[in-house]
């Protein structure tokens, strides 16, 4: 598949020394060309999804339609996007380790981990 892109950031056995880096999880981003759900099919994207959902361990995660953007130009690029495109997600084109145990938004699809589960459960 071409352009795929795949980031996958561990934490170390050793945790941080600082504080505000105590939410930080290991993170699994994928990326898909759109070339790929436009070839295959939005219910090929959400099989994928579930099968490498299924063998992964999970606090959190989501699919979304998303259009990606490099850090250093992300404030420039929500600039032409959100008055274009209401409602498409805007994505840094990387992991982010400090999405820690909770849900960003509402997506297309939600995984929602043993971690969260709970939580949910004693909120009720």
């Amino acid at each position: 598949m071409d352009d795929l892109y795949v980031d996958y950031r561990g934490l170390d056995v050793i945790p941080l020394p600082w504080p505000d880096r105590k939410d930080d999880v290991s993170v699994l981003y994928l990326r898909l060309p759109t070339e790929y759900l436009e070839e295959q099919g939005p219910e090929r994207v959400r099989a994928l999804a579930l099968d490498v959902a299924a063998e992964l361990p999970f606090n959190s995660g989501y699919v979304d339609f998303s259009l990606c953007s490099d850090v250093w130009d992300f404030d420039k690029a929500l600039k032409l996007i959100r008055p274009r495109y209401p409602g498409v997600h805007l994505a840094a084109g990387e992991a982010n380790l400090r999405m820690n145990t909770w849900v960003d938004g509402v997506h297309w699809m939600n995984f929602l981990g043993q971690p969260l589960k709970v939580r949910l459960r004693d909120v009720r």
